[in-house]
């Protein structure tokens, strides 16, 4: 940030920079959005919410703002839980429905505006596109999230990465290029949870240096 660069060489490199929530190209987003790396920092009370996106994240937070006590709707663009078994995805939106959570379905957000009194007036289409609004204290964006790759410039080394998604091409932790490595939600394909970052790391470390041949199993893991 002071403008000095430095030079740093290794043997080997790992890449595990992770990712930031991603925000959608609307008007207002990014200036009056928040995210779910957020929510635990804000200086006051967030009041009447509205969660943007229903993976589990979003259900997450919707759930323990509601829990707290505070009104907390969720808009799904689609289906709640995508990618995961629909039958168990109704029920636990049945659950939260049963406690307070409201939900707006099959429909994505358009505009952001803040009033001056500084709350926020949210636009949204529905699948008739139709237009509707409401005002909110919070707007919380959880539509999933972005790996820092690019910031790295990687066509300077000419590490590939897969367009759209910015993540990196690998076979299990190893990259196109012999001596860099990369574990975690920069990965292409492959879960992104933290354990599974923190196993795939040490099984390398083993690999590199302990002489171990153990790869990671990306099959069947719980989430």
């Amino acid at each position: 940030k002071n403008g000095e660069e430095k030079l740093f060489t290794a043997k080997n490199i790992l890449i595990a920079v992770g990712g930031r929530p991603r925000y959608p190209d609307i008007p207002g987003a990014l200036e009056h959005g928040i995210s779910s790396d957020d929510i635990f920092s804000l200086k006051k009370a967030p009041g009447k919410t509205l969660v943007i996106g229903a993976g589990y994240i979003g259900l997450e937070c919707a759930g323990f703002l509601n829990s707290l006590g505070y009104d907390a709707t969720v808009i799904v663009r689609s289906i709640v839980l995508r990618g995961f078994d629909q039958q168990m995805a109704n029920t636990v939106a049945q659950e939260m429905e049963g406690r307070g959570v409201h939900f707006i379905y099959q429909a994505k957000p358009s505009k952001i505006e803040k009033q001056s009194d500084g709350r926020l007036i949210v636009h949204w289409v529905d699948k008739e596109r139709q237009t509707h609004q409401d005002i909110f204290d919070t707007v919380l964006f959880a539509i999933g999230r972005k790996p820092l790759t690019e910031e790295l410039k990687p066509e300077n080394i000419g590490l590939q990465l897969i367009p759209e998604t910015a993540k990196i091409d690998a076979i299990d932790v190893q990259t196109n290029i012999k001596n860099v490595y990369a574990v975690g939600d920069v990965l292409h394909k492959k879960p992104e949870l933290t354990p599974v970052a923190i196993h795939a790391g040490r099984l390398l470390a083993r690999r590199l240096f302990g002489n171990s041949t153990e790869q990671m199993d990306y099959v069947n893991v719980a989430t």
